[in-house]
């Protein structure tokens, strides 16, 4: 019941989730094709965060703000069902030759630019809420707009998949980097529920579109 339990609980969490997205990328990353990978682990977290858009007004109405918390906690212990397919014993480690703490020139450049692509998109997600209230949307309907958002978002990584290496790299990235941010900035200045809606939605398609193909240049360099 105080901001430090909170400010705790979340760094736990934070360093639980970290090695747990850790460990699933760096498998994804060994693959012959890691940008199929890479949008699948986003499709199926997608999945997810619209389910929980959904169950977020029952839980909250029904056991307080307390009650979204022990929803995302239930969801991670949901995890806990795949144990009995997880490798059992050690798993053989690849050849430390292939491993070091030298990143190219490109490595640094991708991980910028992936970087200021998330952060943008975490600070545009964080305010989307009071977005959608200066538009003169009700609590209700903004979460059932995130949440169709969230679902809709599927589409993203779904489609990277698709299209993989068909045209590039580059022009998809450059493609999805120049809609999501004229989409946020859509976002950031309109007025019209309409237009909120709508950017909403492609600001999240688009977003999930342009990171497996981040996840796959990082794989390589």
């Amino acid at each position: 019941h105080t901001v430090d339990g909170v400010l705790i609980c979340r760094g736990v969490t934070g360093i639980g989730k970290g090695l747990l997205v850790a460990a699933l990328f760096s498998i994804a990353g060994q693959t012959l094709r890691p940008t199929r990978p890479f949008a699948f682990l986003p499709a199926a977290s997608a999945g997810v965060s619209a389910a929980a858009f959904l169950a977020a007004p029952y839980f909250v109405g029904r056991f307080g703000a307390q009650g979204i918390f022990a929803l995302m906690a239930g969801l991670a212990l949901i995890g806990l069902l795949w144990l009995p397919w997880l490798p059992q014993g050690r798993v053989s480690p690849v050849p430390a030759q292939r491993y070091g703490f030298a990143i190219s020139g490109t490595g640094i450049a991708v991980i910028a630019a992936f970087f200021l692509f998330w952060t943008a998109h975490e600070v545009i997600w964080t305010f989307a809420e009071r977005l959608g209230v200066r538009v003169g949307l009700d609590l209700p309907t903004i979460g059932k707009v995130l949440a169709a958002s969230a679902l809709a978002a599927v589409a993203g990584p779904v489609l990277a998949h698709t299209l993989d290496l068909k045209y590039g790299v580059l022009r998809p990235l450059v493609f999805a980097i120049v809609v999501v941010g004229f989409s946020g900035l859509a976002l950031s200045q309109t007025h019209v529920g309409g237009v909120y809606v709508v950017s909403v939605l492609i600001f999240s398609i688009l977003t999930l579109f342009a990171t497996p193909y981040f996840q796959g240049l990082l794989s390589a360099a």
